[in-house]
């Protein structure tokens, strides 16, 4: 069973669930992990792809194939840093969520305080003509900090947003790729294993068994280097520079606005000048 765990405690399905949340490979899984420990079943709705039994089943897999020794170091390392940029882009993918949340929520409080006291504004006039001239200012400045968060937040999910959620896909998919290479590691050694022990009359099999495990062996292992040199390692690397070029030429050109604004309104505010008061 599971790392040295028992059959007997993994009879009961509670424990044996335990067994798998408590087990470290399986720990660093946060949606399985989540699965595993939460105390009431989840609503039936229809599960998103992958499901829960999915990501469940590639642990699994992944956890059986991880403990293979690998012969080229080169992915070995490749293995090791994307089973640690994992929870790297987990984290980095919810803060930037957070800061999105935040521009927009901005953007909507300053939308609805312009609407207040443009309202206010509307009401003085007549009463206090220089306060409703001031308010309506404030109002509009409002309205060009809303359309600039607003465009903000919209401009970084299309960017930088999108790249990183691009990262996990590409983290995900390249670390399926290189398991999958291991399985194929796996045959190519278990077939030599079955080749050597071979009886005379089982040679000519085994010696075609591990010819078909090398073919598999070789072609995976081919498309595993250009994988990772090509889409996972340089087409990422310009992905991600073209999205934060995209982000930070949007910013200037929000900026830019926003500062012509500002600017203009800051003049309207500086001529409003109050009447002298000569009763003294």
């Amino acid at each position: 069973m599971f790392g040295g765990h028992s059959r007997l405690p993994c009879l009961d399905v509670e424990s044996f669930l335990q067994s798998l949340a408590d087990h470290p490979f399986f720990s660093l899984n946060h949606e399985v992990h989540t699965f595993l420990t939460s105390p009431q079943l989840p609503p039936r709705d229809p599960l998103p792809s992958p499901s829960l039994w999915d990501s469940l089943s590639s642990a699994y897999t992944n956890y059986q194939l991880s403990s293979l020794q690998d012969t080229d170091d080169d992915f070995v390392e490749l293995l090791r840093g994307l089973n640690e940029r994992a929870p790297v882009l987990e984290t980095c993918s919810r803060h930037f969520g957070q800061l999105v949340t935040a521009w927009q929520k901005m953007a909507c409080a300053e939308g609805e305080v312009g609407e207040v006291v443009k309202e206010e504004g509307e009401w003085e006039v007549g009463r206090n003509n220089l306060c409703a001239l001031s308010l309506s200012s404030l109002a509009n400045i409002l309205t060009e900090l809303q359309k600039y968060n607003h465009s903000t937040s919209t401009d970084a999910l299309n960017t930088i947003g999108f790249t990183f959620d691009l990262y996990h896909r590409y983290n995900k998919q390249a670390k399926d790729m290189l398991y999958k290479r291991l399985g194929k590691v796996q045959a190519l050694v278990e077939a030599s294993k079955q080749l050597d022990k071979a009886k005379p009359d089982q040679k000519e099999e085994m010696e075609r068994v591990r010819a078909e495990a090398m073919v598999s062996y070789t072609g995976i292992n081919s498309t595993a280097k250009t994988e990772m040199e090509e889409r996972f390692g340089r087409l990422g690397v310009v992905s991600l520079r073209k999205s934060l070029v995209d982000f930070t030429e949007s910013q200037l050109i929000h900026s830019r606005c926003l500062l012509a604004q500002l600017s203009s309104l800051h003049s309207q505010l500086c001529i409003i000048t109050w009447p002298t008061d000569h009763t003294h």
